[in-house]
């Protein structure tokens, strides 16, 4: 197995002993697996941002309130040991209209444990879905909101208020990539969190799409599909891009202006935090059409493609100064340990700079 590690190492025998001891710790986390929760978690509201202080994890620490929607809640997972501590934000994917915290926990739990071992807190958030007359817009707005408003209430988790970084996959990704390339939320005119600002140290993006622009994907769709990818002729994709934009007509002017606002290659700039992509297949693989949710290899190849990166690169020449491309992993299955140690390895670097 190999690891890339940065050059900030002191000897390659630390490297080695560290890697061994991470990859116990993870292993024995994934096996023990997240507690089991009982019912329906209650909404649980802060009343003030000089509140009693958080120090455990517990079921007080989850579905805590950020916004009014019922999505609004996040689970927060503090550090094991006291003090002030960086923290990772943990974005799930679904489509921006599926999934959640509770299904990504499951998945994520023994990364969750083995960042809190190492001193960084972890909050892990539901958002609300882009469906039923509610665009993407909503998603975007709900994880800024989110960075606002534990910049708010940071004494009660014992934050470092500039050690703020992003995990996302997916539309977990976009979320966390529109945060970190936007400029900031703060906006002094209010006095609770959204005088805060919105900025964060860096963003670690698994399978992200850099542009949300349906024409653009036609483009991009050449480089990874066997066969041209015409969004307005194809009913998955054609669905998918309604649902976002709230609308049928996705193409039309109100759509493509959101779509450009929301996505990194009109919003990246040069004092944009450095963002980090990571992409699981090979990167000359081409899916097949038709593209749908049942033959969903082939899907997730189309919309989960390393060429979304290299369009960013090609229409934003910024991005060559900010983003890192991580090596691709053709076989994800018997590599987990490497892969996040990789993702360990990238968040902690993050922190560090």
């Amino acid at each position: 197995m190999r690891l890339l590690f940065h050059r900030k190492m002191l000897s390659y025998t630390l490297l080695v002993f560290i890697a061994f001891s991470l990859l116990l710790l993870l292993n024995t986390c994934s096996k023990s697996g997240p507690p089991e929760r009982k019912g329906n978690m209650e909404r649980k509201v802060l009343s003030a941002p000089d509140g009693k202080r958080v120090s455990a994890y517990s079921e007080e620490t989850s579905n805590i309130a950020y916004g009014a929607a019922q999505r609004q809640v996040f689970d927060f997972y503090p550090a094991s040991s006291s003090g002030i501590h960086p923290l990772v934000i943990m974005i799930h994917g679904g489509y921006f209209y599926t999934g959640g915290k509770d299904e990504w926990r499951k998945d994520v739990y023994g990364f969750v444990h083995l960042l809190t071992k190492s001193g960084i807190h972890v909050v892990i958030l539901n958002y609300r879905y882009a469906k039923e007359g509610v665009s993407i817009q909503a998603c975007m707005d709900d994880g800024v909101e989110l960075v606002q408003f534990l910049r708010y209430h940071h004494q009660r988790f014992s934050l470092n208020v500039d050690a703020i970084g992003l995990f996302g996959a997916s539309s977990g990704a976009g979320v966390a990539q529109y945060i970190a390339c936007h400029d900031d939320f703060a906006d002094s005119n209010f006095f609770d969190h959204r005088a805060k600002s919105s900025r964060v140290n860096f963003a670690v993006l698994l399978g992200a799409q850099t542009t949300y622009n349906p024409l653009s994907w036609e483009a991009i769709g050449e480089k990874c599909s066997t066969s041209p990818v015409v969004v307005q002729q194809d009913a998955e994709l054609s669905s998918q891009f309604s649902r976002m934009y709230a609308r049928s007509d996705y193409t039309s002017p109100e759509a493509l202006s959101i779509a450009d606002s929301i996505s990194a290659t009109h919003l990246l700039t040069v004092d944009d935090p450095p963002l980090h992509y990571f992409y699981l297949g090979d990167a000359s693989a081409k899916s097949t059409p038709p593209y749908s949710f049942d033959d969903y290899p082939n899907y997730d190849i189309l919309l989960h493609h390393p060429s979304f990166v290299d369009y960013l690169l090609e229409v934003n020449p910024i991005a060559r100064h900010s983003v890192d491309v991580h090596s691709l992993m053709n076989d994800f299955k018997g590599n987990e340990d490497s892969f996040w140690l990789k993702i360990f390895t990238t968040i902690k670097d993050g922190f560090s700079r």
